[in-house]
């Protein structure tokens, strides 16, 4: 940049001369011509001083240190293009989006980015690009100018990861390989996994990050760097269940477990594209199917699979009175509760909600609200949230008591496509969706007691993801 100015300052002065040059030339016996000099000249001046105070109002918010985002009264953040348009993350693009927060008070608000003297940031040069949830942690992880930083929600403060994590929004990345399962988790001990590499044909991994002090996190690879990883589940001890794939393109033998202790298992008779989870006591399991059809149900007996690592085995429980919701669709969600887990599916035009655990040990099916499938799945403290179509193909959004099973349609059908929504623990939901009536895209609110209000509707942009912090 020195250099930059000591060339502009050579410029200047050459330019000068030649103005003098020409005016003395030509306007001597013109006051026309002199006039034109200086303004000609005066305008040259105008335009250099202005590119140096560009030049050096990029350069010193380049040297400028990210270390916090100004979170601390927002409940949900979002990106979105800042002046409508459809989510893109391209990089020619990504400059284009912006990162709000929505306020308990329902107030949208562009998230203030801060170095360490607390002075901003332009949002245009962090570029940002993605957050990810990381539940039952003190901390998300984002992405702003093509590096991953962890960010505290108490305070904003953001830790830098030189690490660069896959960001592909798949189903095989995610945990256990559900629809909606998280990209990144984390174990009893608060260390945190989620996949990385796949670059320049490198072995897609799940790699462990060590963040008990944020401002010195550690990584290591877990899996080998001979196969690529998916589909993959962390105990409450740190061992990592996951499918595989050799680098070559053969499918591995079975899947895999990296125990905690550093040792390898193959898990015998287990299918290599199959869904699991972390339980409610902090092992790993999955469902498996029997060949035995269940006239009742309409389906095979689904086989409830556990894994008992420190001594090589597999608990088998096969459950008769459930119908299998199916083992290795991509398509299937998760949704967990302090006492119980839900399983979700789409099947032959029905929804199928299966409790797999809960207090009593006792999976059991849930009825389906009256739609033919669902998009997106979320859940409250003690409510299941559907938003998909009905049979009339209209976009409908259900609620769910899960200990009831009773189900309550929250607005009218086809009155709004939701692109995004998330919830609090005490059912104030937040969505993004294209309101039917008028083609516009809103950000909105239901409220606990179910009362729809429009937070924001001149952004007219679908999200590129919005998630709930607090």
């Amino acid at each position: 940049m020195v250099q930059f100015r000591k060339l502009i300052e050579t410029a200047v002065a050459n330019r000068s001369e030649a103005m003098e040059d020409t005016i003395s030339k030509n306007g001597r016996s013109s006051k026309s011509h002199t006039s034109r000099g200086n303004i000609l000249r005066k305008a040259f001046f105008v335009l250099l001083s202005a590119a140096v105070v560009v030049m050096g109002s990029c350069d010193k918010d380049k040297d400028k240190t990210l270390t916090k985002i100004n979170i601390s009264d927002a409940a949900s953040l979002f990106l979105a293009p800042s002046s409508g348009g459809t989510k893109s993350l391209t990089k020619s693009e990504t400059k284009e989006i912006r990162l709000f927060k929505i306020t308990e008070d329902g107030d949208i608000v562009e998230v203030d980015f801060l170095d360490n003297g607390g002075n901003k940031i332009e949002q245009r040069t962090m570029m940002p690009q993605m957050i990810w949830r990381i539940s039952n942690s003190d901390y998300f992880m984002a992405r702003f100018s093509y590096k991953n930083y962890l960010v505290r929600k108490s305070d904003g403060a953001v830790f830098l990861i030189n690490v660069d994590v896959l960001t592909y929004d798949d189903s095989p990345r995610r945990a256990g390989g559900f629809r909606n399962g998280d990209l990144i988790v984390q174990d009893a001990n608060k260390n945190l996994y989620c996949m990385t590499g796949g670059i320049n044909n490198s072995a897609e991994r799940v790699y462990k990050f060590d963040v008990s002090n944020p401002n010195s996190i550690t990584s290591e690879p877990r899996t080998p760097d001979t196969e690529n990883a998916f589909h993959f589940t962390v105990s409450a001890n740190g061992d990592i269940f996951y499918c595989q794939v050799l680098l070559t393109g053969a499918w591995g033998s079975s899947p895999r477990v990296r125990k905690s202790n550093g040792g390898l298992w193959n898990v015998p008779n287990v299918s290599n594209q199959i869904n699991s989870w972390t339980g409610l006591d902090g092992k790993i399991r999955f469902l498996g199917e029997t060949t035995v059809w269940n006239q009742e149900t309409g389906g095979y007996n689904p086989i409830l699979k556990t894994l008992n690592i420190d001594n090589e085995s597999v608990e088998e429980k096969i459950l008769d009175d459930v119908r299998h919701i199916g083992s290795s669709s991509w398509e299937n969600h998760i949704l967990r509760f302090n006492n119980r887990i839900v399983l979700l599916s789409n099947a032959g035009g029905n929804v199928y909600i299966l409790e797999i655990e809960n207090a009593t040990s006792t999976p059991r099916s849930i009825p389906s609200p009256p739609m033919r499938d669902f998009k997106i799945a979320v859940s409250s403290n003690n409510n299941i949230y559907l938003s998909g179509t009905n049979d009339a193909a209209q976009p409908v959004l259900f609620k769910i008591d899960v200990n009831t099973g009773t189900a309550t349609s929250l607005f009218a059908a086809g009155a709004y496509d939701i692109f995004a929504m998330t919830v609090s623990p005490n059912d104030e939901l937040t969505f993004n969706a294209l309101r039917m009536s008028d083609g516009r895209k809103i950000i909105g609110k239901i409220t606990s007691s179910g009362q729809v209000q429009v937070l924001d509707e001149s952004l007219d942009s679908e999200v590129v993801v919005l998630e709930r912090i607090q």
